[in-house]
């Protein structure tokens, strides 16, 4: 780790998994969201899994995403703990 340099901080919640896309990094977040992160450490939230802005609690059930992977179709497979296998277009947002 003597080269290791921090490339995104405090942009994303609890990221788990990463798929690459090109020069793309899409994440699964501890907020139950997928994210995309750009070359230049821009970040962008494609989607959310669960209900929005969700907080863990015993009535609502959160999504929370640890795997994700793509497809040999582009789609971004993820594997969440609530909701089971999801597949994601990650160009148009849609589930």
């Amino acid at each position: 780790m003597n080269r290791a340099e921090i490339f995104v901080e405090d942009k994303v919640h609890s990221p788990e998994s990463i798929a690459l896309r090109g020069e793309d990094i899409f994440i699964g977040t501890g907020d139950g969201a997928i994210t995309k992160v750009d070359k230049n450490g821009n970040v962008e939230k494609i989607v959310d899994l669960g209900p929005a802005n969700c907080v863990q609690s015993i009535t609502v059930q959160c999504s929370r995403p640890p795997g994700v992977r793509f497809t040999s179709q582009g789609k971004l497979l993820v594997a969440d703990a609530y909701y089971g296998i999801i597949e994601v277009d990650v160009d148009s947002s849609e589930l």
